[in-house]
């Protein structure tokens, strides 16, 4: 068996290499991620004071989003590491795995 070492320097070079190779990728990746993040707690945040009840329905629901999009983020950084191309339905692959997703983060 042999044992490999890691090494923070081509851990780095790896990172910067994808990212230059993908660049256009990672860019619609950020504009797709901002946009799913940020709008819905935009609007959970402008009805909480209308309706508490609606505000925090919906701050749930931003909630439930914004974990599976952490799932579709490590989806597509496993793919990049396997030297695959990483793709935006990524973001939204893994919804079979939320609540075992839940469960394992809430434990």
């Amino acid at each position: 068996m042999t044992t490999k070492i890691f090494s923070t320097r081509e851990a780095l070079r790896f990172g910067w290499n994808t990212t230059k190779n993908n660049l256009d990728f990672f860019v619609k990746l950020l504009i797709a991620f901002g946009l799913l993040f940020i709008i819905p707690a935009v609007i959970a945040g402008a009805v909480l004071p209308i309706n508490t009840f609606l505000g925090i329905i919906l701050y749930i629901a931003d909630y439930s989003l914004t974990i599976l999009i952490f799932m579709g983020l490590v989806k597509i950084a496993l793919r990049f590491c396997d030297n695959e191309k990483g793709q935006l339905k990524d973001l939204f692959s893994q919804y079979r795995l939320f609540f075992k997703y839940l469960l394992a983060f809430i434990h």
